[in-house]
C-alpha cells in the first residue's frame, strides 16, 4: 500500500500559521539583511576604489625626445610621467637653457625667486619603480641654489617649477591636490 503524500501545509515548517503581521515581520527582516549587506559591499568597493585611486599603478616613465604640450618647447632631454583622472598629476624633468626658461615663465606671468639647498617635491614620481629609494636618491634631490616658481592652491595643489642653474636641468610638477 502506497502511502500518500502529505499536504504541504502539513510539513513541519508550515505548522504555525501565517498571518499578515507574521508575514510583513519576515519580509521586514530580509529586506534589512539585504540593505545591511548592500551598504556594507558599498562601502568595501568605495574604499577599495579609493585606495586604488591613491596608490594605484604609476604610468610608465616615458624619456627621450618627444616633449608633452604641458613643457616649454625649448626643452630637450625629456623624462616625464603623467597620470590622468582622479588624482592626477604631470611630473617632467629636462633640459633648458636659464634664458629660454626666463622667457616661457615671463609668458606665463610666473616670478621666479632663488632658494638655496632646494628640495624637489615631485623627485620621487619620476625613479622607476623597481628602483629602491636610497639615502643618495634624497641627498640628489636637493638643489644647491635653485630658481623656482611655486603656485599652491588651498589643497595644495599647483605648479611647482624649479631649474639648476649649474646643470641646466628643470623639474616641473602639476598636480589637482
Amino acid at each position: 500500500m502506497r502511502r500518500r503524500a502529505a499536504p504541504l501545509l502539513n510539513r513541519r515548517w508550515f505548522r504555525r500559521r501565517i498571518t499578515f503581521d507574521v508575514l510583513q515581520e519576515m519580509i521586514m527582516k530580509k529586506i534589512a539583511r539585504w540593505l545591511i549587506i548592500g551598504c556594507f559591499t558599498a562601502f568595501v568597493l568605495f574604499v577599495a576604489l579609493l585606495i586604488y585611486a591613491i596608490v594605484g599603478p604609476r604610468p610608465s616613465p616615458v624619456q627621450g625626445t618627444d616633449r608633452p604640450d604641458w613643457l616649454p618647447p625649448t626643452a630637450s632631454n625629456v623624462f616625464h610621467r603623467s597620470q590622468e583622472g582622479f588624482g592626477w598629476w604631470k611630473v617632467a624633468e629636462f633640459t633648458i637653457t636659464e634664458a629660454d626658461l626666463r622667457t616661457y615663465a615671463t609668458e606665463h606671468g610666473w616670478t621666479l625667486h632663488e632658494e638655496l639647498n632646494y628640495h624637489l617635491p615631485c623627485h620621487e614620481l619620476l625613479k622607476p619603480l623597481t628602483k629602491p629609494y636610497t639615502e643618495k636618491d634624497f641627498l640628489a634631490e636637493v638643489i644647491p641654489t635653485a630658481l623656482v616658481y611655486q603656485h599652491l592652491a588651498s589643497n595644495n595643489g599647483g605648479i611647482t617649477f624649479a631649474f639648476d642653474p649649474s646643470t641646466s636641468r628643470a623639474y616641473y610638477l602639476e598636480t589637482h591636490r
